[in-house]
């Protein structure tokens, strides 16, 4: 228990390679943030020519008019799956970006382009078996509780502190496929996911005591930026300055919590 305090206080120490790898952090969101922004700008400029009650009326009015509408509607769900399409894409490469140059650094490793490919495929198979595994089962699950008791604040805390513990469990077994993956670069996505299953699942109690101080630290975080919308209404700041100070914030969390956890897992990893 000695070594776990020494390991959690190593954590805090704020020094160079805590102030470079939450840069890192922060080129995630300096990338994807504006990205998002433009695309609801385009959207935003799109429907807006769009009356929406046209629509509604579209099979009485003149064929001309309604194919207009039609096309109009048409564009508009095209433009938006275009742009979910690549900001998915612009995400995963940002993410793969920041993460391989935090990790490349925090394991004292070398950062190559191909390297970076190969850490982009891994984070397509993270995402598809998010997907698969975690984002279907939970919304299937969520709509069965809800018809069985009705929606209602008990159930909204339940949902979230099941989604807290998911994505908790989540991003340790992720995390540590980066550092196996990292360490061992000839691994493929798929042997970086198994080795992490094969060296988290034994090891689950030796990461109890840091998994815990991690989670209430993201409990934490999570209540305070819940409420910043009333802070910031308070101080009067502005929508686009409340969404950098969350990113901030959250980066600063996950930079620490990325830092801890490394210090805690670099020697159970071969």
């Amino acid at each position: 228990m000695e070594n776990k305090f020494k390991n959690l206080k190593e954590s805090f120490i704020l020094n160079k390679e805590f102030l470079i790898t939450y840069i890192y952090d922060l080129l995630f969101y300096i990338i994807i943030l504006p990205c998002f922004g433009v695309s609801f700008f385009m959207l935003s400029s799109v429907s807006s020519n769009i009356d929406v009650s046209l629509l509604e009326k579209a099979a009485s009015l003149a064929p001309e008019k309604a194919q207009v509408i039609i096309s109009q509607w048409y564009s508009l769900v095209v433009l938006s799956l275009a742009l979910a399409l690549l900001l998915l894409l612009i995400t995963a490469a940002a993410w793969s970006l920041s993460r391989s140059l935090i990790y490349t650094r925090m394991l004292k490793e070398k950062f190559s382009f191909n390297y970076y490919l190969r850490f982009f495929l891994l984070n397509i198979f993270h995402l598809l078996k998010a997907i698969f595994f975690f984002i279907i089962p939970l919304a299937c699950f969520t709509s069965v509780i809800t018809i069985i008791i009705g929606p209602g604040e008990i159930f909204a805390k339940f949902i979230t502190l099941v989604m807290m513990i998911a994505v908790l469990l989540l991003s340790y077994f992720i995390s540590l496929s980066y550092i196996i993956f990292t360490k061992n670069k000839e691994k493929r996505a798929i042997k970086s996911w198994l080795g992490s299953l094969s060296t988290g699942v034994p090891n689950f109690k030796k990461f109890l005591f840091p998994s815990t101080v991690i989670f209430i630290f993201f409990a934490i975080i999570g209540v305070i930026i819940s409420n910043m919308p009333l802070l910031t209404e308070s101080i009067n700041l502005s929508p686009i300055l409340s969404i950098i100070l969350i990113a901030l914030i959250f980066a600063l969390f996950t930079t620490w919590a990325r830092r801890y956890f490394v210090i805690e897992a670099e020697h159970l990893v071969k």
